[in-house]
């Protein structure tokens, strides 16, 4: 009897401390492994209050996000990885004006004016300066790629411009900097794979790409040239917001990533479209959450059960607040409010204030958004 009692009092102190020790861990953002992080997980959601967040759901978590992770197993998901805040500037500076090539005007012999981008191969000609549309040095873009289509880095280039158009709409143009955009791209699911397990990646998550804080590097596994060109853009996404804002709320830095992954750029007009991950003929085919959840999810909500449905709500949330110019100011400011400091992010409770509208008010417009169509927006 004596030693059944002592071993029980040895398994659970043995267990109390296994908890204790992964919440120190968690907590400071060292790296785990996928079990251990999947074990702490496990641990907190005994001890924590996460059955309230579970009762703030519409829905019973642990049923539907099993089944839905399942229908979504061959679902383009990047992810992002914070397990070391490095604090510091990794922008290239402040944005300068490219040099958007010369005009050239010459006079044939028969008295007739000449404009061109090419100087006349004889005789005499001048080079005009004229007031155009500006052209800003965005990025610096290093691309390693593997057996990628000739025009892959063009389309990438003009998506990323298009995608600082939008940027330029939410901010002043002097608080825009120039990024440095690092992206590696895989053939070999193997040398992935490796390169998964050597950034503590569980090789059971079926990403396509990540995004890595300390080395501000993405690297992508290659599919077909226009899935890449999604996960590319979406990377790409984490890059210019550690770079022009600093460190972002996890809904805001993976929602405007979704986002900006349907940008589509013809005859120099871009545009946005809804998912077609997380829609149906146009409308919202997930299963929502609260913008209260969403707002103060944390690692391990984002790494669990909850994965699926926060990445969907928050693409759907932040492209609803760009749809409308009134909503698209209000996420402007909460931008800029970041940017006040490159290392720390908004407190959830600090959300409501910045955007200047009640949570309630937001989520009763963000609900009822969700069960219209939802429409292409302009950029």
């Amino acid at each position: 009897m004596k030693n059944k009692v002592a071993l029980t009092l040895l398994i659970m102190v043995a267990f109390i401390s296994s908890f204790f020790l992964a919440s120190y861990l968690s907590d400071n953002h060292l790296r785990l492994t996928s079990q251990f992080d999947n074990t702490a997980h496990w641990l907190r959601s005994i001890f924590s209050d996460e059955v309230k967040i579970k009762n703030l759901i519409e829905d019973p978590l642990l049923a539907d996000n099993k089944a839905t992770n399942k229908a979504h197993t061959n679902v383009n998901q990047q992810a992002e990885f914070n397990y070391q805040y490095i604090c510091k500037d990794t922008s290239l500076g402040k944005l300068s004006y490219k040099k958007t090539g010369n005009v050239y005007s010459w006079t044939d012999e028969e008295g007739i004016a000449h404009f061109s981008d090419n100087p006349p191969k004889f005789g005499n000609f001048t080079s005009l300066t004229f007031a155009g549309d500006k052209v800003f040095d965005f990025f610096s873009l290093t691309l390693n790629t593997e057996n990628l289509a000739y025009d892959f880095n063009q389309k990438l280039k003009v998506n990323l411009n298009k995608l600082f158009a939008l940027y330029g709409d939410l901010l002043p143009v002097t608080s825009l900097k120039k990024v440095n955009i690092d992206i590696r791209v895989y053939s070999s699911l193997t040398d992935f794979n490796q390169l998964k397990a050597k950034h503590n990646v569980s090789l059971s998550d079926n990403t396509l790409g990540f995004y890595s804080h300390a080395n501000n590097q993405a690297h992508l596994f290659f599919t077909n040239n226009q899935e890449t060109l999604k996960v590319a853009t979406h990377e790409a996404t984490h890059a210019i917001n550690r770079g022009v804002i600093g460190y972002t709320p996890r809904w805001f830095n993976e929602g405007i990533a979704e986002v900006s992954e349907s940008i589509e750029v013809q005859a120099k007009i871009g545009r946005l479209f809804s998912s077609k991950y997380w829609t149906k003929d146009h409308y919202f085919s997930e299963k929502k959450l609260p913008l209260a959840v969403i707002f103060s999810a944390t690692a391990n909500e984002w790494n669990g059960l909850l994965k699926t449905r926060l990445y969907a709500t928050s693409w759907a949330f932040v492209y609803f607040m760009l749809e409308h110019p009134q909503r698209k100011a209000m996420l402007a400011k909460l931008i800029q409010y970041e940017q006040q400091n490159l290392c720390d992010e908004i407190e959830p409770k600090d959300i409501e204030q910045v955007l200047g509208i009640p949570i309630s008010t937001l989520q009763t417009q963000f609900t009822r958004w969700l069960n219209k169509e939802i429409k292409s927006q302009r950029i």
